[in-house]
């Protein structure tokens, strides 16, 4: 057996973001570890006195570890949180956007709503639902350029509308390559999309009529690619399985030197890059962090509460949404 003393090495822990004033035992599990404190401690071979705002003893197990450790860490608490508690049960969240200080959230039953800048005043902006009643659509992907919407859903279509949600019409049709769209974003005056049945990144151009005309496939993935998203001149993508990539980007904006950056072998749901640093929402209702090289990796909060499945960055707040229907709001 090894004293624990001789394994936890850095007894400061440093903040903890949390939305309760005293953070959990998982939490403090994660703070142990992250950014690679304490290499070798086995977590689940130690026990805790009661965790208070500031501190704790680590108790080592029987079985593994002799002695106890004093660790003390700081509470960075939540600006906000919120559950939108009037969409309805069976409906889970897809997508968070902010536009012309209001808030915009993409719904598992075709449903796109408006609310304030503190998530008040909820109204339906539009429902796409089709008419077949045996048809079941969900809002997948969100993204507001040159004024207008453009909204990818699970009926293989991204649709265009206008600020307002009028003047609906079909962009382009994945139908007949039976494609779930995952992703959508827009750079360099292209719109990138990645499909989930052939793992396929394609780039639009947009015809003056706001159409996407020249389709082109800029990259194969090897795994189903969840998010895609620029920074630097650089794209990155993660997959389904928890690998990020990076990729340069040749004069037809097609991906070339694939660069794999980091493994997190966990399901990838969510990522963006702001104030200079990467958050990755899982499924495991992590968030992690990383230095823009993909360094430093962190657990930035664990929040027990569902899959992350949007993140967002509104000034210099984390947003974060999941799937049931919560929001979060961090300082940095």
């Amino acid at each position: 057996m090894k004293k624990l003393t001789e394994v936890i090495t850095s007894p400061n822990l440093g903040a903890i973001k949390i939305k309760n004033d005293i953070p959990s035992v998982d939490q403090i599990k994660d703070a142990l570890t992250s950014g690679g404190k304490n290499p070798g401690l086995d977590t689940n071979a130690i026990t805790f006195a009661t965790p208070f705002a500031t501190g704790i003893t680590v108790i080592g197990t029987a079985n593994e570890y002799t002695g106890s450790v004093d660790v003390s860490y700081t509470v960075e608490k939540l600006v906000m949180y919120k559950k939108l508690d009037s969409i309805a049960e069976t409906t889970s969240t897809r997508i968070l956007f902010f536009v012309n200080n209001k808030w915009y959230v993409g719904c598992s039953d075709a449903k796109i709503y408006r609310l304030d800048e503190d998530f008040t005043n909820q109204i339906e902006v539009i429902d796409l639902s089709p008419t077949d009643p045996w048809v079941t659509l969900s809002v997948g992907q969100m993204i507001f350029v040159n004024n207008k919407w453009y909204v990818g859903c699970s009926d293989l279509k991204i649709y265009r509308l206008d600020e307002d949600f009028t003047n609906q019409i079909e962009v382009v049709d994945f139908t007949l390559h039976h494609e779930f769209i995952l992703t959508l974003t827009f750079f360099n005056n292209k719109f990138y999309v990645s499909c989930r049945f052939n793992r396929t990144i394609y780039s639009f151009d947009l015809d003056e009529k706001g159409k996407f005309i020249n389709q082109e496939v800029v990259f194969v993935l090897n795994k189903k690619p969840k998010k895609i998203v620029f920074n630097n001149n650089k794209c990155y993508v993660c997959d389904h399985t928890g690998k990020i990539h990076r990729f340069d980007l040749d004069e037809k904006g097609k991906f070339i030197n694939q660069i794999k950056v980091v493994d997190l072998k966990v399901n990838i749901q969510a990522m963006n890059f702001v104030n200079n640093k990467w958050y990755v929402g899982c499924r495991n209702g992590k968030i992690y962090c990383f230095d823009e090289d993909f360094g430093n990796k962190q657990v930035f909060s664990n929040l027990e509460s569902g899959v992350i499945c949007s993140l967002f960055e509104k000034n210099n707040q984390l947003c974060i949404m999941t799937k049931s229907k919560n929001i979060f709001e961090f300082n940095y």
